[in-house]
């Protein structure tokens, strides 16, 4: 057989000049495409974007009318950043050409002015890790998941919108004249500074189903917002016991959507839920009466047997109602101990007063590692004194702050006051 040549040419062979081929310039990581954009003053990052432009522009003319067009400000709000997103986006193509190439929402830091990256804690309402969750000014550990211990109910149009931009989540509303009516009647030592603020319940049935007022109109369809580990110093929050609508807090700075539990578009807490009991498996522990005891008793409040007689009492006369029914055949009826201990003029009766009062304007236990009113580290002394004169300008049926000490406003210092967690 024979042996073919083969001659390996070029294009160059035959006359076609060589090019150079340009190699492809590798894609810029997240941060330095944050760092080009922070060095220019044209573009605001994600997160500066969040902290800096409001909710609803304060000096705005009928910015409360603007407030009541259902869903409009997240909008505007993810439409402003969509804005932002294109400035930082030519900004960082000055550095790294390459940008250009491809499309913003595939590209890391910048795809976060669109929308954002979300995790499990976000959607399973249950789900936490073991804990501990916080360290020792409250701030939560690095990999740890804080329960849902604080609910806030809202439109479920505006839930839908809540988790898709970086940096929105929940944020306060600046001078929201239902919650300035809200807070008109209350006390000053239980006032909340409400001029910029959002409201929120805790978790337990009676919380819940009580703190659906406020904030949402009647015609409105209603959801439920779930919230990780709320009290943190960055939330700047304040809370109070139940004075006639359950226990509740406020929060004065914004609490980021990783933190939120059901704001997604395609999981929406009904508020429904609630009245059907259908978030009972994550309602935050609480103390009953024999725990109330025995921690007055590690106190020393009060003397360990008279604790045991006011206990007894105490399942005897709810004997009848919801409770361990395998020990309640042990405790006698309420007109069987009239001659006792633990009888109606004894140490025992008077005790339960004393414990009611003791626990009376109790936090949930959920919230005891919150940092709460002016004892927040985080604080300015400028803040302090915004918070007091925010309070003292709806001072109409009360004396000022200034009247009080501070053993005397559990609100503004819950540590002081004697606040307990129940």
């Amino acid at each position: 057989m024979a042996r073919v040549l083969i001659s390996k040419a070029s294009l160059a062979d035959f006359g076609v000049p060589r090019q150079e081929i340009t190699a492809r310039q590798p894609m810029p990581t997240a941060e330095q495409i944050e760092q080009a954009v922070r060095q220019s003053d044209v573009a605001l990052t994600p997160m500066q974007f969040a902290t800096k432009i409001p909710l609803i522009e304060r000096d705005e003319p009928g910015h409360q009318e603007k407030f009541s067009e259902y869903g409009q400000i997240p909008r505007d709000f993810k439409r402003q950043m969509g804005l932002e997103g294109v400035l930082a986006h030519g900004v960082a193509a000055r550095d790294y050409p390459q940008l250009l190439e491809s499309e913003p929402r595939n590209i890391p830091f910048l795809r976060d002015y669109y929308g954002r990256q979300t995790t499990l804690p976000e959607f399973d309402w249950s789900y936490k890790t073991e804990g501990p969750y916080y360290d020792e000014q409250g701030n939560i550990l690095p990999g740890q998941v804080p329960p849902v211990d604080a609910i806030k109910v809202m439109g479920a149009d505006d839930i839908a919108q809540l988790g898709d931009v970086t940096g929105f989540g929940l944020k306060p509303i600046p001078y929201g004249r239902v919650n300035r009516d809200w807070e008109e009647g209350v006390k000053t030592q239980k006032r909340f500074p409400v001029d910029n603020a959002g409201f929120v319940g805790a978790i337990s049935e009676k919380d819940a189903l009580a703190n659906f007022a406020a904030n949402v109109g009647r015609e409105k369809g209603k959801g439920v917002v779930g919230i990780r580990g709320f009290g943190r110093p960055q939330d700047k929050a304040f809370a109070r016991g139940a004075i006639g609508e359950g226990r509740e807090g406020v929060y004065t700075e914004p609490i980021p959507p990783e933190r939120l539990v059901g704001v997604m578009g395609s999981t929406p807490m009904s508020s429904s839920e609630l009245e059907r009991g259908g978030l009972k498996h994550i309602y935050s522990p609480k103390k009953d009466y024999g725990q109330q005891l025995q921690e007055l008793v590690d106190e020393g409040e009060i003397s360990p047997i008279d604790a045991m007689y006011s206990y007894i009492r105490h399942r005897a006369q709810n004997k009848h109602y919801p409770g361990d029914k395998e020990t309640d055949q042990y405790y006698p009826h309420i007109l069987d101990i009239g001659e006792t201990d633990a009888g109606p003029i004894t140490p025992a009766r008077f005790l339960q007063r004393q414990v009611d009062k003791k626990y009376k304007g109790a936090l949930p236990a959920s919230w005891q590692q919150g940092v709460f009113g002016l004892e927040n580290p985080l604080l300015t002394e400028e803040e302090k004194r915004n918070y007091i004169a925010d309070i003292n300008a709806k001072t109409t049926r009360s004396q000022p702050v200034d009247y009080f000490e501070e053993e005397e406003l559990p609100v503004l210092y819950p540590k002081r006051a004697g606040v307990r967690y129940a």
